[in-house]
């Protein structure tokens, strides 16, 4: 089976579901495929959707749990 990226498998979300906003891309500078943890959450907070990224950096209270 091919290893396939998180970018390619947000790709694939937005194009299938045709959400192509209101899938927010990885921030590259969290690891991605490399990273030793995957969290999953159940939906993108709003700053994720303006941001266009889940990223521990963006300016919410999702991000800052995370942080601390």
């Amino acid at each position: 089976m091919p290893t396939r990226s998180l970018t390619d498998l947000v790709e694939r979300l937005r194009s299938e579901q045709r959400l192509h906003d209101e899938v927010p891309g990885f921030d590259p500078k969290n690891g991605n495929e490399l990273a030793r943890y995957l969290f999953v959450l159940e939906a993108p907070g709003p700053q994720a959707i303006k941001t266009g990224s889940i990223s521990f950096d963006n300016p919410d209270r999702t991000a800052a749990n995370f942080r601390a």
